[in-house]
């Protein structure tokens, strides 16, 4: 695990962190026991410094809560997004989600996030590569994102990767869900 919060608060306004993929629990950040992680977002504004992040990212218990700001063409994800916490995206400026597990021993997890906020409009869109055979589900969205699926080479009509599922969104916002040909 890269950084923790076990009922403290962590804020950091840039992050560039790895977590060891040989670990069943390859978490970067890792919150629980009413813990909060803010990465480029303070008192609710998000910043723009570079976030690079190679490991899952959890919220353990209710009363846990991770913010992360990726707003930079140059910040990522590499990993999964879960727990019953609260788990705030914002994807923006083509900054890059690679939903995959991060772990050389999968657990089969799935993504959930509370809020996924993409960019200001279509130029500014933020990129998720569903890379996971489990859906992703988000609570509330709002923005712009683009949502990029692979074809099973086997079978070129079929798609990989699960369900890109949204519970409500905003009014005007916009998904863009493309193909790798």
């Amino acid at each position: 695990k890269a950084i923790q919060a076990y009922g403290g608060t962590v804020t950091l306004e840039g992050l560039r962190a790895k977590a060891n993929a040989a670990s069943k629990d390859a978490v970067t950040l890792d919150v629980q026991g009413g813990g909060r992680i803010n990465v480029n977002v303070k008192d609710g504004t998000v910043g723009s410094s570079e976030v690079m992040l190679d490991g899952n990212i959890t919220a353990r218990e209710s009363g846990s809560r991770v913010d992360a700001a990726l707003t930079t063409g140059t910040s990522y994800l590499k990993g999964l997004i879960s727990g019953v916490g609260t788990l705030n995206l914002w994807l923006q400026n083509g900054a890059a989600w690679h939903n995959q597990e991060y772990t050389t021993q999968p657990a089969g997890f799935s993504s959930r996030l509370t809020n996924l906020a993409g960019g200001s409009d279509a130029a500014h869109a933020g990129v998720i590569f569903q890379k996971n055979d489990n859906d992703i589900t988000i609570d509330n969205y709002s923005g712009y994102t683009k949502v990029f699926y692979e074809h099973d080479a086997a079978a070129p009509t079929t798609m990989k990767g699960g369900d890109f599922r949204i519970g409500s969104a905003a009014a005007g916002s916009a998904i863009t869900l493309t193909t790798d040909s």
